[in-house]
């Protein structure tokens, strides 16, 4: 009876692992064209999801652009030795590298006055190796659109989002009474739920279905626009949608041509998108790049949008996204897709502790990726205002030098080695007085 079981027991279990064996293959081959076989395989989002979904490149510049290193090193200096973080009501004064190390950081850089202040690595990441945005994405959709309405693609922020998708008219007319400013700030009113069941929340579907396009059209609406600030990720991807059309091209291939060339990314980045089948950029996340090109579009924002004397992004655009503002919106802290802070600071964050924290007035941009959050975004606001309270604008003649020109098309012409070509920024086009 006994060996009658166990050779039954064993049979099943050959069984099963035949199953598996054929199961498992198959269901990673139908992660580019299912949304279930995504959600039961891959399950939560991960710093590793550049490698699992299909992508569209965005080429690096012809010549890069490439930060000074201050005083020629990049290791801390002394003002990035501690921090002070509170533990059991109690506030104690820590170890920065302690507190990088120990939290899942793969990368930390400090950029004062156009200069390489810190730039440090860990868990095997280096200058070259790729990060994941998450939603940090949402800031650069922010500046394209920008620059969108700038050349003339778009009329403005206030148009209704069905001039440019009138198929949702058909649905609900109430969808005509939603602006793209109201998708900007997060004020549409169209219907998010974060929870139940981890296949049916919106949360899921937005990052793992392999048609967001349809999945954009398909959205409800709960409740006016304009009233009420709630974060969802149909707001970006509808963006997404005006983008494309108004353009006339990839989201990808504009942000290559308006913002990852003229800044001179130095490599090559990539924007993961939907499934090969769509080729819809994920819009709510996924640009992909090294930390310090991330860095570089910091950069960009604290000098309010020009880059080696050109205006890459409005100035006026710049402003009104990181300004705190209710005077149009239902939220103080949160603007054109970036987070508002006292003081004139503002940051680009993404899930799992991604972050591009700027200080407009101390000149100082810090970047912070990671595997995991470590500490909540609460916590990293805190050590990121610690240390810019540690840093001076920079004195002198109120000009910020970088390795950089354009030529009369805007196309980048390269750099010369060491300093002997400078591109001239003024830091004084934006300041605190002004913000």
């Amino acid at each position: 009876m006994w060996r009658r079981r166990r050779r039954r027991v064993l049979v099943i279990a050959g069984v099963a692992l035949v199953i598996l064996a054929v199961a498992v293959p198959l269901g990673r081959a139908a992660t580019d064209r299912y949304y279930l076989p995504r959600v039961l395989i891959w399950m939560d989002a991960d710093v590793g999801d550049h490698e699992r979904f299909p992508s569209r490149a965005v080429e690096a510049a012809p010549s890069p652009f490439e930060y000074p290193v201050a005083d020629g090193e990049t290791s801390p200096d002394a003002r990035l030795h501690t921090v002070t973080l509170e533990r059991d009501g109690q506030r104690e004064e820590r170890p920065l590298d302690e507190v990088l190390t120990s939290t899942g950081t793969t990368a930390f850089l400090v950029i004062h006055g156009d200069q390489l202040v810190s730039e440090q690595y860990f868990d095997g990441y280096d200058r070259d190796s790729t990060q994941t945005s998450f939603s940090v994405a949402k800031s650069f959709v922010s500046a394209l659109v920008g620059i969108a309405i700038e050349e003339g693609h778009i009329d403005g922020v206030d148009d209704p989002i069905t001039d440019y998708i009138p198929e949702l008219l058909g649905r609900d007319p109430r969808f005509g009474r939603i602006t793209i400013r109201h998708l900007l700030t997060m004020s549409s009113g169209i219907r998010y739920e974060e929870g139940g069941l981890p296949w049916n929340a919106d949360d899921t579907k937005t990052y793992y279905e392999p048609d967001l396009r349809a999945l954009a059209l398909g959205c409800e609406i709960e409740s006016e626009p304009g009233q009420r600030f709630e974060y969802n990720n149909y707001n970006p991807l509808l963006l997404g949608l005006i983008l494309e059309r108004a353009t006339g091209m990839p989201v990808s291939t504009f942000l290559e041509q308006k913002l990852w060339q003229p800044l001179g990314m130095g490599a090559d980045g990539s924007w993961s998108l939907d499934s090969t089948m769509s080729g819809f950029e994920k819009m709510e996340s996924g640009i992909n790049g090294r930390a310090i090109d991330f860095a570089t579009f910091g950069s960009l924002y604290l000098h309010g949008g020009e880059w080696g004397g050109r205006q890459v992004v409005p100035r006026a655009w710049v402003e009104e996204s990181t300004r705190a503002d209710t005077s149009s919106d239902p939220a103080r802290g949160y603007q054109y897709f970036w987070w508002v802070g006292e003081g004139g600071h503002y940051s680009a964050r993404g899930n799992h502790g991604q972050y591009i924290f700027v200080a407009p007035e101390r000149d100082l941009v810090i970047v912070r990726f990671g595997t995991r959050y470590g500490h909540g975004s609460r916590v990293w606001m805190d050590v990121f205002e610690q240390l810019a309270g540690r840093f001076e604008a920079p004195g002198g003649d109120g000009l910020v030098r970088a390795e950089y020109s354009f030529d009369a098309r805007a196309v980048v012409t390269g750099l010369a080695p060491a300093l002997s070509r400078q591109a001239v920024l003024p830091r004084s086009t934006l300041s605190v007085a002004s913000r």
